[in-house]
């Protein structure tokens, strides 16, 4: 298939360098874009082919080097999967906590951060929200938290109490 469009690249490039005044013709920016639609698959595939032949070398390099004597002596300790059941016991979580990827957050919460916290602004709140949610543990929350909210908002002076309940529902997420 690539030689095929090998052929056909040459050919097609080979046409609009001999005709005189071809680009000037009313069918040759058709011809030039089929030249570069083909141009782009001939690429693909032979990029495709040389991974291929890396991939095929550095397998029989590894089948070269790999210790064909094996001990069946040896019995291999398999790792115990444990089951859902056992790992909702085990966070102290609902299932429905660990499908969940927002924050839990009850409504008088919600409108004291809003209020206190976020100047009163629920668009703030719901944005500084839905990024904590992407964060995978809460150390990077917490970092975020720290270096970009709160010198946005006077870093919470005169609001300790308000601070430490969001920042505890914010780490119970995470753990």
């Amino acid at each position: 298939m690539i030689n095929d469009i090998k052929k056909e690249l040459k050919s097609i490039a080979k046409s609009i360098l001999e005709t005189p005044g071809y680009i000037e013709s009313k069918g040759s920016m058709n011809i030039i874009e089929s030249l570069y639609k083909k141009s782009v698959i001939y690429n693909f595939l032979d990029e495709k082919n040389k991974k291929n032949v890396q991939d095929v070398k550095e397998l029989n390099k590894i089948e070269k080097n790999t210790n064909l004597d094996m001990n069946f002596k040896k019995i291999p300790k398999f790792i115990k999967k444990t089951t859902i059941e056992e790992k909702v016991t085990k966070s102290k979580k609902t299932i429905n906590d660990l499908f969940s990827k927002d924050l839990n957050i009850g409504l008088n919460d919600r409108l004291a951060f809003t209020k206190n916290l976020f100047d009163s602004n629920d668009d703030d709140y719901q944005r500084v929200i839905s990024q904590l949610s992407t964060f995978q543990n809460w150390d990077e929350a917490k970092s975020f938290i720290n270096e970009f909210i709160k010198p946005d908002y006077k870093y919470w002076k005169g609001k300790d109490v308000f601070e430490k309940r969001f920042l505890s529902l914010v780490k119970n997420n995470f753990l």
